[in-house]
């Protein structure tokens, strides 16, 4: 069953919403603190790569995402960056494609978020959204396999009531014809 969740496009609804409102905040430069946000305003601006990254690959072919995919896993072989790391998660929840990997998604979202050294809250919301995309697109793969499971159970389940009810049909058949067959002999 193809179905693309509505969790994408909300996705970049949410983050652009969220990037928007966003208050510069003072942070320490050169180690001392002064009321310039610069600082923070970089990280906004690696959540603002990352969204118009998604921007940009939503609209790809198959085969256009599988070219990105291979980027962006290079990229992040290269530097292990935030930004790197969700540019690759966003590229393994994007459905049917061969590389789709919620798992690692949500693994590679949680290391973002979990980032202790960064101190960059749009970066870890961002991720904590990626993270809770995946594990839901994780567990509805998951039902729908086991509805797929549960179906074929019951094709099967089917197919032998089917061959019980014409072997009934073959009997029935059979005791009619020696019936007749008895009472033609008796005439």
């Amino acid at each position: 069953m193809n179905f693309r969740p509505l969790s994408l496009p909300l996705l970049c609804g949410l983050c652009l919403g969220a990037c928007a409102q966003m208050e510069p905040r003072a942070a320490p430069v050169n180690g001392a603190w002064n009321g310039h946000p610069a600082a923070s305003e970089a990280h906004g601006a690696d959540g603002a790569e990352v969204l118009a990254y998604f921007q940009r690959i939503k609209g790809l072919s198959v085969d256009g995402l599988t070219v990105e995919h291979a980027v962006a896993a290079q990229a992040l072989a290269k530097r292990r960056s935030d930004v790197n790391r969700l540019k690759l998660a966003l590229l393994l929840i994007q459905p049917r494609t061969p590389f789709k990997d919620e798992g690692r998604a949500a693994a590679l979202a949680s290391e973002v978020a979990n980032n202790k050294a960064a101190d960059a809250p749009e970066m870890k919301n961002l991720a904590l959204l990626l993270a809770a995309i995946a594990n839901e697109q994780r567990q509805q793969e998951e039902r729908l396999q086991q509805l797929a499971q549960k179906q074929k159970d019951e094709e099967k389940r089917a197919d032998a009531l089917q061959q019980k009810l014409d072997a009934l049909k073959s009997i029935e058949k059979d005791l009619i014809q020696r019936e007749q067959t008895k009472t033609l002999k008796v005439k």
